[in-house]
């Protein structure tokens, strides 16, 4: 099985949330784990907008990090294409969808 997982899934995998549990079993169950390569991005702005808010210590946000580091590179990622992001346009239009979740969307 391959477990594609969306930004909120990835922060989920490192940060104790709703849902984290079955994140986690399905990691676990994978062959593989896949993301699109802005997971990246989008997952690094909501650790630091945990530790912002408060969710997350300074120690708790650089242990996050590190984890999250040394694990992204056995993730397979999923690069942008022309195809990919037109795909992605077509189901952000047809159900309402922001930009990035169509393009994990897409990606899956």
């Amino acid at each position: 099985m391959i477990a594609y997982l969306d930004t909120s899934a990835l922060v989920k995998a490192y940060v104790e949330e709703n849902g984290t549990e079955i994140v986690l079993e399905h990691l676990q169950a994978a062959e593989t784990a896949a993301s699109h390569e802005i997971a990246y991005v989008e997952a690094r702005s909501a650790y630091a907008r945990l530790a912002r808010e408060g969710h997350l210590t300074q120690s708790e946000l650089d242990s996050v990090k590190t984890e999250f580091e040394s694990d992204w590179a056995r993730y397979t990622l999923i690069s942008s294409d022309l195809a990919l992001l037109r795909r992605a346009a077509t189901l952000a239009e047809a159900f309402a969808l922001r930009a990035y979740d169509s393009v994990h969307l897409a990606a899956a």
